[in-house]
């Protein structure tokens, strides 16, 4: 039976950059250290806002360091990088602590061309963009739903509210995917966040005597996972939210149904935290 060797470089002191290889005819053993985490912990969702040729033009191209891991049209899914790479989908961008996302996500990119009026640059109005946002055709959920499956076979332990969208990792700069995006289908197939009904009434109930603070509600976003902004930019932070978990209601500003949305959202993914905001909720109205 043969033995399997496993070789080793190794430096000589004070002889430079010279080495040799030693030769031990022993077996790898595995001890676990505690000190470390999985490199991929995230889904970031987006849409082109261009066609298919432009799409794959853009990412083609390697000028414009633009990229992702799955392109998705209503006919096929296209992978264009191994799941244990690193494409160029997110940018600056943050999530539950961590920054630039792109060292530590799967992105998607979804075919759906969008149109918007220009963007005002150098101002801080909310929102930045007026665009038109079709519907997602059920062909091109059913691929998304195909894609996700794929990422989940790779990467079981994705939390679910860490799949997110463009638009939730930098609402400072990116509107997608837009308030027509299924999310709350997809979380009923087993994708992503989504707050429980009865959870989102009861709090919605509670609510209606109680003053609305924004300065509870931007708490219980980080607390979530959101990034902590400027006063300049909280508008764009609550829009972000909104757009993702009360697509009917997109102000910019606390509204009962995006409060109640983060309130449900917490009892259900984090109730230590839920439990810890409203117990400020009723210190503020004793």
């Amino acid at each position: 039976m043969l033995k399997q060797c496993v070789f080793s470089t190794v430096r000589l002191l004070g002889v430079g950059v010279a080495t040799f290889a030693l030769a031990s005819c022993s077996s790898f053993s595995r001890v676990e250290t505690p000190n470390q985490n999985k490199r991929v912990n995230s889904i970031v969702v987006h849409f082109t806002a261009v066609d298919k040729k432009e799409t794959f033009r853009l990412f083609q191209d390697e000028t414009k360091s633009v990229s992702a891991h799955f392109v998705v049209t209503e006919e096929r899914i296209y992978q264009m990088a191994d799941l244990s790479a690193r494409t160029y989908h997110a940018g600056k961008s943050y999530w539950h602590g961590r920054h630039s996302l792109n060292d530590t996500s799967i992105g998607i990119e979804i075919v759906q061309e969008v149109n918007c009026n220009q963007r005002e640059e150098g101002t801080h109005k909310f929102p930045p963009q007026v665009c038109v946002y079709p519907d997602f055709s059920p062909k091109l959920v059913n691929n998304i739903l195909k894609a996700l499956d794929k990422i989940y076979h790779y990467y079981p332990d994705i939390k679910a509210v860490d799949v997110v969208g463009h638009q939730d990792i930098a609402p400072l700069r990116k509107l997608d995917p837009g308030p027509r995006f299924p999310w709350q289908y997809l979380s009923q197939q087993g994708y992503g966040a989504w707050y429980e009904t009865a959870d989102y009434l009861d709090e919605y109930q509670k609510l209606s005597d109680t003053t609305l603070s924004q300065t509870q509600f931007l708490q219980a976003l980080t607390m979530y996972g959101y990034q902590d902004v400027e006063p300049l930019y909280q508008a764009f932070l609550i829009g972000a939210f909104q757009t993702h978990f009360t697509p009917d209601k997109i102000t910019g500003t606390v509204t009962k149904e995006s409060m109640a949305a983060i309130l449900a959202l917490l009892k259900k993914y984090y109730p230590e935290k839920y439990e810890q905001i409203t117990a400020t909720f009723s210190t503020e109205n004793e």
